[in-house]
């Protein structure tokens, strides 16, 4: 014989359903706001590095499923190959109160950078937020404000004609202040190669041959 339903179970079956439902939707809102999952997934071209109340790992995990708790962890993953930024440097972005020689003239310069994430946890401890690349590449933001940096500081030592005429002197200067940056601000970061594409003027574009550092051991071009 079937039982009769009554108010009692009805509101006994509500409730139930209710806070299953509350505890799925909490969780699911804290899965989004903590910006992953439960498990997050690393790719095999990937090295990963968990943070525990914004402490960091004593090291990196290889690739694969990665459990962390909202709110608590975190999972940096961290791209294993070269990555490559090309960015203009210089007080040319800024026009037109962007000078930034000695001699008070508008130049800039694109380069390009070739570089590898390190699997330094201590320099990686510094930097796991700047570092991750959950838009851009690893590290955009942080490498191109150093770069940018550098490139003020190498192009306002001389005038404009004086680094245009010396590309080589220029890309090396600085890639030795970059590189001078990226350590002294422990950035987990190894410069593969630095490439001068070209200078810009504040009037027409003067275009040079590109130098480039293959070796950032001797700094001898290709």
């Amino acid at each position: 014989m079937m039982n009769k339903p009554s108010f009692k179970n009805f509101k006994e079956r509500i409730t139930k359903k209710n806070v299953k439902k509350l505890g799925l939707f909490l969780l699911t809102a804290a899965t989004i706001i903590d910006g992953g999952l439960l498990y997050n997934y690393a790719a095999a071209n990937k090295f990963t590095l968990k943070s525990s109340f914004g402490k960091v790992a004593d090291k990196t995990t290889s690739s694969g499923l990665h459990f962390h708790i909202p709110f608590v962890q975190y999972v940096h993953d961290y791209r294993k190959e070269v990555q490559t930024i090309d960015f203009s440097v210089g007080g040319i972005r800024f026009l037109p109160f962007g000078e930034s020689t000695a001699d008070k003239n508008h130049l800039g310069a694109d380069v390009k950078l070739s570089y590898r994430v390190t699997e330094d946890t201590k320099k990686l401890g510094y930097h796991p937020w700047e570092m991750d690349g959950f838009v851009m590449q690893d590290g955009y933001w942080l490498l191109t404000d150093m770069m940018n940096q550098s490139g003020n500081a190498v192009m306002g030592d001389r005038p404009l004609a004086e680094t245009i005429s010396d590309p080589k002197r220029f890309v090396e200067e600085f890639y030795e202040d970059l590189a001078f940056r990226l350590e002294q601000n422990n950035v987990p970061v190894k410069i593969e190669s630095l490439e001068l594409q070209k200078f810009n003027t504040f009037g027409p574009t003067k275009t040079v041959s590109y130098h480039k550092v293959p070796d950032p051991k001797t700094l001898q071009p290709q």
